[in-house]
C-alpha cells in the first residue's frame, strides 16, 4: 500500500470516525503470517483520542479495522487501549507567550 492509498483511507474513514483528533506514526514492522513466514512491511500506527464514555467508539474502531483488513488484504490489525490523562498547550492569539492548557 502506498502512502497515498493510506492517506486516502485515513481521510475518507479514520478522520470522519474520530474528528476530534488523531496522530499517525509510521514505522517498519514484522509479524509471522498465517503461512508461518515472517512478513516485513511498512506500518501505520493511529492514535485516536475519544472520551472514555463514548459508547460508539468501540463500534467505529472495529469497523475501521475490518474495512482496513478488507481493503488492503491484511491478516490482522492490532488494537490496544489505554486510559490516559493528556493535555495540550495552545498559544493564545495576540497574547505573547501566554498559554491555555486543555485537559482531555
Amino acid at each position: 500500500m502506498s502512502d497515498q492509498e493510506f492517506a486516502a483511507f485515513a481521510g475518507a474513514e479514520i478522520t470522519p470516525a474520530f474528528p476530534d483528533g488523531l496522530t499517525r506514526l509510521d514505522g517498519n514492522g514484522q509479524c509471522r503470517g498465517d503461512s508461518g513466514a515472517i512478513v516485513r512491511e511498512h506500518s501505520h500506527v493511529i492514535i485516536v483520542r475519544y472520551p472514555f464514555n463514548d459508547s460508539g467508539a468501540n463500534r467505529r474502531i472495529e469497523m475501521l479495522r475490518t474495512d482496513y483488513k478488507l481493503k488492503f488484504r491484511k491478516e490482522s490489525v492490532l488494537r490496544t487501549e489505554t486510559v490516559e490523562k493528556v493535555s495540550f498547550r495552545f498559544r493564545l492569539p495576540n497574547k505573547g507567550s501566554s498559554a491555555l492548557v486543555r485537559h482531555c
